[in-house]
């Protein structure tokens, strides 16, 4: 249990980390621990520019502005991964399992969830929410504008009376800010006051999986993807495992 001045809040990660590049309190990686992030992006995109070779998979043209981009970053290690891109995945992968996917907080520019008030957000996911069946996944991008911390996706999936929030940072949601005095927790508030009457559980991942500044888009996904096959996350997840899972995902959006 964490964060105990929240009401029904649980966590789903056994264990926290902290020390030099983490704080272990909720509030994600430490200064130094973004600082590195960046340096650790940065190291890879020239080794990247140095040694990378883009080969487009069969089951797309290569005359496909859009499969080329999608490739390019999948394969890139040190890229981030575009909305389009997540999008694109999360939509081959609902052949795959069955889920409803709400895009409304990731997929277009001005979409960004803490550029938005409580009300709007109400207003948005406003009759979504009953109309669809579990579970329910519900990407959500930050904006941030920083040299060391850019906009960073996270997830949040509904399923039978339980709300998972996964932040690959581990910053819980009571620190993220909205466009108003509220933060993301009251979303997770009112989506179980909405689906659940108030009695569903709230569970937050509170360990630093990421300690770069490319990776939330695989991470979200292979979040996604664990919690749909019904795996439990590694703790922490290792970044060899996320390398892997960019290959998956290419295999999901391009499959033979």
């Amino acid at each position: 249990m964490v964060n105990t001045n929240h009401n029904n809040l649980e966590s789903f990660s056994p264990q926290s980390n902290n020390g030099w590049l983490a704080t272990g309190d909720g509030r994600g990686p430490t200064t130094l621990g973004q600082a590195y992030s960046g340096l650790s992006t940065a190291t890879l995109r020239i080794a990247n520019a140095i040694f990378s070779h883009v080969e487009i998979p069969e089951g797309s043209s290569s005359d496909d502005p859009y499969a080329r981009l999608h490739v390019i970053q999948l394969t890139n290690s040190s890229a981030m991964l575009g909305s389009s891109v997540v999008n694109s995945f999360l939509l081959a992968l609902q052949k795959q399992y069955k889920f409803e996917l709400i895009t409304d907080f990731f997929l277009l520019p001005d979409s960004c969830i803490n550029k938005k008030s409580l009300d709007e957000i109400k207003e948005i996911i406003q009759g979504k929410l009953k109309t669809k069946d579990l579970p329910i996944v519900v990407p959500i991008v930050f904006d941030r504008d920083s040299w060391i911390v850019r906009n960073h996706i996270a997830t949040i999936m509904i399923t039978e009376n339980e709300i998972e929030y996964f932040d690959p940072k581990g910053v819980l949601s009571s620190y993220q800010g909205l466009q108003s005095e509220n933060s993301l927790r009251d979303v997770l508030e009112h989506i179980n006051e909405e689906l659940f009457e108030g009695n569903g559980t709230i569970k937050e991942n509170t360990i630093t999986h990421q300690f770069d500044i490319n990776n939330c888009g695989v991470f979200a996904c292979y979040y996604i993807y664990q919690k749909l096959k019904g795996k439990p996350l590694q703790n922490p997840i290792a970044l060899t495992e996320i390398s892997d899972f960019r290959n998956k995902m290419l295999k999901i959006c391009f499959p033979e």
